[in-house]
């Protein structure tokens, strides 16, 4: 069976009607497409335990997901990974749009690929303002970054992890292992970052949120803190553990500096260019959350 280019991979729990309607969008422009229905699969996993989308699309002939559980967004992915027929997987939030006038060329652009992830550039939208971005250090996010699928079943086992917070960062270094990326500048993917019920809105904006749940964000964000600390000589040199920026509560640290011994103490940093930003994002750049 011939491998599609490209899988669109969502993950679905809490989508609101507009951004159920947003997906109906996409899935009937690409299918009304034959020069993009013939190379993207598109797979909605229904992170829910009562299975509550499984009608919603099904009369769009799509393949849909459920194990009657929640599971996140990289569980989710570990438990779809065997259905995705396709050379690369872009995850993307429901809560995010695409640029359809773009896709053509990102298929083309895909199909000479042989990397083990692409990172590409994007629009992010905040405050009613669209701008376009295309990071020149390498950045682990779900938003500029595609996926090898081949690449995320090779390392399987490593993506079934409880992690919630910062579960992009982590997927990113797991692909990142003793790999090889390119980046392209066609800005697909606009990010949206006014979106209230996204996790990085509910940690900066919501008290009560922060407070419920901040003992989980800080397992996670070890969680982080100890791959890295264990992998770095297997990921890209200009990487940098930008996950530590949810590292940084007045409610179990007293200042900066205590932050900064506790991350230099766990992640053993072996490269002089990531010591150096360390304490460049400890001491100016980090923000108390």
């Amino acid at each position: 069976m011939r491998l599609k280019t490209l899988t669109f991979f969502y993950s679905i729990y809490n989508p609101n009607i507009i951004e159920l309607n947003y997906i109906n969008k996409i899935i009937t422009y690409i299918k009304n497409k034959p020069e993009l229905n013939s190379e993207i699969d598109i797979l909605i996993f229904d992170d829910t335990p009562n299975n509550k989308f499984k009608d919603f699309f099904k009369n769009l002939d799509i393949k849909t997901l459920n194990i009657k559980k929640n599971i996140k967004k990289n569980g989710a992915l570990y438990y779809s990974l065997n259905h995705i027929k396709s050379k690369y997987i872009k995850i993307i939030d429901p809560d995010d749009f695409l640029v359809f006038d773009l896709l053509e060329k990102l298929i083309e652009k895909l199909k000479k690929s042989d990397s083990d992830y692409v990172i590409h550039s994007f629009y992010k939208l905040k405050e009613k303002k669209l701008r376009y971005r295309n990071y020149k250090n390498l950045r682990y996010y779900n938003f500029n970054t595609i996926y090898s699928a081949e690449k995320l079943r090779k390392h399987q086992s490593l993506i079934k992890n409880d992690i919630l917070y910062c579960q992009d960062q982590y997927l990113g270094m797991i692909v990142d292992l003793d790999s090889k990326y390119k980046k392209i500048n066609i800005p697909f993917y606009i990010y949206n970052r006014n979106s209230f019920s996204s996790i990085w809105n509910q940690v900066r904006k919501n008290d009560g949120y922060k407070k419920q749940n901040i003992d989980k964000i800080l397992t996670d964000i070890n969680e982080n803190i100890n791959f890295y600390y264990l992998n770095q000589n297997r990921l890209s040199r200009s990487v940098k553990p930008r996950f530590i920026s949810l590292f940084f509560f007045k409610e179990r640290f007293k200042n900066k500096w205590e932050i900064y011994r506790y991350l230099k103490q766990k992640l053993k940093i072996k490269r002089l260019n990531v010591k150096i930003w360390l304490i460049y994002a400890c001491f100016l750049k980090a923000k108390w959350i």
